[in-house]
């Protein structure tokens, strides 16, 4: 696709730790109106064409078609990336920015805007479920056993401060369970949800109730979710795949690393042929994946089952390990989409409503480094 992009074009919408994301309001085009451009940070998992094979081959399946968009890679230069980082770098989060734009990247990708979906006048909630289960696999070691019992996102929050929000209430297709943890999240998970308008983010509460009354807009939103039953089953199926958690991702990273000579690059190229060939994936052993009640109940046989499991590893092959690391991966994505409501209330007073996901794009192994240490920590400082 031959596309011009001008920096001027552009104006900043967001970022995680791994891409940032620009919105266009430029003239009007065919092309790009209506678009966002989904930028590599640097340090950055790959991008470009094999981020929209995944998306489209993996996650799309997963979620549903018609929810997402794989974008279209569309090249750029050195030059147009060096302007658009100078150009949204006065409105970047400076404390929260870790890398700067990876200026070497040959492509950007190309995608809908779906916080402005219905053009002008669009309101967009963006939530973030982070539907993180309890543990589930054998490969917990037995003084983490608290993840057995309390899930990931509880951790999240200092305790008390979101004791109603669960996303499995979110996710549930249940009016009033959704209610309930759409609300939390506006009274107290900043974080996990945010508003557009026009596809701007709004940095204050009350800069958002001198346009719309929340109360309306939360109730167009909890109303969206509450017909979208089929994208929350989705999103809740993808995690019966985590059979393992990041502890025992990171036990297999480590035994594969042991047979591979530490060649990540062999491992990613094995585990991309996996994504592209779903048939590939193989049974995974029960007595890895199945929730170990033991580990509640007595230490000693918890500490046995651990070192059975652990060096049982030892035992099953390539194919196998990676197997349980590329659904690990999977359901990974799943943890850390996006949810986007899409409102517009038009001349009669009825509403518009769409919901997409976003942030699908693959991880890189060094995430299961990157999980385990703060899974670790995390739980830890849960128990104290």
């Amino acid at each position: 696709m031959t596309v011009v992009l001008r920096a001027e074009d552009y104006e900043y919408i967001a970022e995680g730790s791994a891409h940032l994301i620009a919105a266009y309001h430029g003239p009007e085009s065919s092309v790009l109106t209506g678009k966002v451009l989904r930028i590599a940070l640097e340090d950055s998992a790959e991008a470009g064409d094999s981020e929209e094979q995944f998306i489209r081959s993996v996650m799309m399946p997963l979620v549903g078609g018609k929810y997402a968009d794989p974008g279209t890679p569309v090249p750029c230069t050195r030059e147009f990336l060096e302007a658009l980082e100078k150009r949204v770098e006065p409105v970047r989060k400076h404390g929260k920015v870790a890398h700067a734009i990876d200026k070497e990247r040959p492509s950007v990708l190309l995608k809908k805007n779906f916080s402005a979906s219905f053009g002008a006048g669009s309101w967009c909630l963006e939530l973030k479920p982070k539907y993180y289960l309890t543990a589930r696999s054998r490969l917990l070691p037995p003084e983490l056993s608290e993840k057995y019992r309390t899930a990931f996102f509880e951790m999240l929050f200092d305790r008390g401060a979101v004791g109603a929000y669960n996303p499995a209430d979110l996710l549930s297709g249940d009016r009033v369970r959704i209610a309930r943890a759409v609300r939390e999240l506006w009274e107290n998970g900043h974080k996990w949800l945010k508003v557009f308008k026009d596809g701007k983010a709004f940095s204050s509460r009350a800069d958002i109730e001198a346009q719309i009354p929340s109360a309306i807009l939360l109730e167009e939103g909890i109303l969206a979710m509450e017909m979208n039953k089929e994208l929350s089953d989705n999103i809740q199926n993808i995690q019966t795949k985590e059979y393992v958690d990041s502890y025992g991702a990171k036990l297999i990273l480590d035994e594969l690393l042991r047979r591979f000579n530490s060649d990540r690059g062999a491992i990613e190229e094995k585990l991309w042929n996996m994504y592209m060939n779903p048939e590939a994936m193989t049974s995974l052993p029960w007595e890895l994946v199945a929730y170990e009640t033991s580990a509640q109940a007595n230490e000693q046989s918890s500490n046995e089952s651990f070192t059975k499991a652990k060096e049982g590893l030892s035992e099953l092959d390539d194919q196998t390990l990676l197997g349980f690391i590329a659904e690990y991966m999977i359901a990974a994505v799943a943890k850390d989409l996006s949810i986007m409501i899409c409102l517009k209330q038009d001349e009669t007073g009825a509403w518009q409503r769409s919901v997409n996901v976003v942030d699908l794009g693959v991880k890189g192994l060094d995430k299961v480094d990157e999980w385990f240490t703060r899974d670790s920590e995390l739980t830890r400082k849960f128990k104290t």
